[in-house]
């Protein structure tokens, strides 16, 4: 009987140990969230090029404008679109010089590679590492998929949805590695396992690609001339049956010569196999950056 009354101990105290974590996290969460309907003190605005950034830029180079507050000594962001001043994003932090992501937050549209868009996520931080349960919903307010964390890696079962609420797919993780994963028909049938997302690719792979610019790419004659150097940065769109479209000079070398002839090569790039996202073919958005530097 003292055996069994000292495992019998233990046992208790290992869950009342688990009890007592998640009281924690749970409270923190709370509390995390509680501070909304309480004053806020607003420390001021700064501006930045994309969501979750970690540094601050000009206003005049900006994509969103945070907004930083403070409530009972608790720090909160909220990003804003410069275009219609929609809420993007909102969270609490330990610290904002530098930005240490802590406690609950809020993505009210996620964007993944390419620009493909989701619709809210949300989940919780420690230490600026995701952690706990985090939620992904479809644009249309669906759940589209859960995923657990620990330190930011992705860890045991994500499972995905169909808009509907069947399970669409689990996959399997461990210390932030894919180890399997499954999906399933609408009926619940297993069938051949695909990817969530799949990014576009250059015909032969990244190395046929890096060698397709290194062959096409002509340095001006005029540009060598003024002994003209410098990056050019071309964003481009590879639509949902691979052809390249939409081309366009993202940041400038500071001479148009270089920028039209790094341009052009991008235009006239050959087809792309599409990229997919869970399972039909969608647009991507990629950046190329050709650099023109003279030798002796």
């Amino acid at each position: 009987m003292k055996r069994m009354k000292g495992i019998l101990i233990i046992t208790l105290m290992n869950n009342m140990k688990k009890i007592v974590e998640c009281f924690i996290v749970v409270f923190f969460l709370f509390a995390g969230t509680s501070y909304v309907g309480f004053s806020q003190t607003e420390i001021d605005t700064v501006y930045i090029k994309y969501l979750d950034a970690t540094i601050n830029t000009a206003k005049d180079s900006a994509s969103y404008y945070r907004v930083r507050t403070i409530s009972n000594g608790v720090l909160k962001a909220e990003d804003y679109s410069m275009k219609d001043s929609t809420i993007k994003c909102s969270g609490y932090y330990k610290k904002i010089n530098p930005y240490i992501r802590e406690g609950s937050f809020v993505y009210y549209a996620s964007v993944l590679d390419g620009g493909i868009q989701l619709g809210r996520s949300e989940g919780c931080y420690i230490n600026d590492k995701k952690v706990g349960l985090w939620k992904y919903y479809y644009s249309s307010g669906e759940l589209f998929y859960t995923q657990p964390y620990i330190k930011g890696d992705k860890t045991g079962s994500m499972q995905g949805y169909y808009k509907t609420g069947e399970i669409k797919r689990i996959e399997k993780y461990k210390d932030g590695k894919f180890i399997e994963g499954n999906c399933y028909t609408l009926a619940g049938k297993d069938t051949a396992y695909y990817e969530v997302q799949i990014r576009a690719k250059f015909p032969g792979g990244d190395n046929t690609m890096s060698k397709y610019f290194l062959d096409r790419v002509i340095y001006p004659k005029e540009a060598r001339k003024k002994l003209q150097e410098g990056k050019v940065y071309v964003m481009f769109t590879i639509l949902e049956n691979g052809t390249v479209n939409t081309a366009y000079v993202m940041k400038s070398s500071g001479y148009p010569l270089l920028d039209a002839a790094a341009l052009e090569v991008v235009q006239n790039m050959p087809q792309f196999s599409p990229a997919y996202f869970d399972g039909v073919p969608v647009k991507m958005k990629m950046v190329q950056v050709i650099a023109f530097k003279l030798t002796n």
